[in-house]
């Protein structure tokens, strides 16, 4: 074997330690950087949500029940607003198949009447709570699901 090759690996770390820090620096900022712009994103959406409130129907076409590291499960619906057809996603609870007593069923959505694709739709006692709304009677059918599938919001 080459002896240069041993001496490259055994030099590399204290010839680039300046390189390390530099590099786990920028990562550091730019992860961070991502991290911020997504919370300021998702807070204006919210905020603009709330102040240009506007409600429809919405129909939920599909549930999405995903597994792995993201472990998230998609409510996926379309709505109308001014004729045009739009269609979004919800994060749901996780559950043991919760979601799919939703698929083919309608639920009230709010939408941004300045933006229409900035939008919710309105399933879960939480949904109703965090607009500052009552949850309501009409969807107690929701609930019972809830304890039926042991789901806490």
């Amino acid at each position: 074997m080459d002896k240069g090759f041993f001496k490259k690996i055994v030099e590399a770390p204290h010839q680039s330690r300046t390189y390390n820090i530099t590099m786990a620096t920028f990562l550091g900022a730019l992860i961070s950087g991502v991290i911020l712009f997504n919370v300021h994103i998702s807070k204006t959406t919210t905020e603009s949500l709330n102040k240009h409130k506007g409600f429809t129907v919405g129909y939920i076409y599909e549930y999405e029940l995903t597994t792995g590291v993201d472990y998230v499960n998609y409510i996926k619906f379309r709505y109308l607003v001014k004729n045009k057809i739009y269609k979004n996603y919800n994060g749901a609870p996780s559950s043991n198949g919760l979601g799919y007593e939703f698929v083919n069923k309608t639920f009230p959505v709010v939408f941004d009447t300045v933006e229409p694709a900035n939008s919710r739709i309105l399933i879960f006692p939480s949904d109703y709570k965090g607009l500052g709304m009552s949850f309501p009677d009409s969807l107690n059918w929701v609930i019972q699901l809830m304890e039926k599938y042991k789901v806490k919001e």
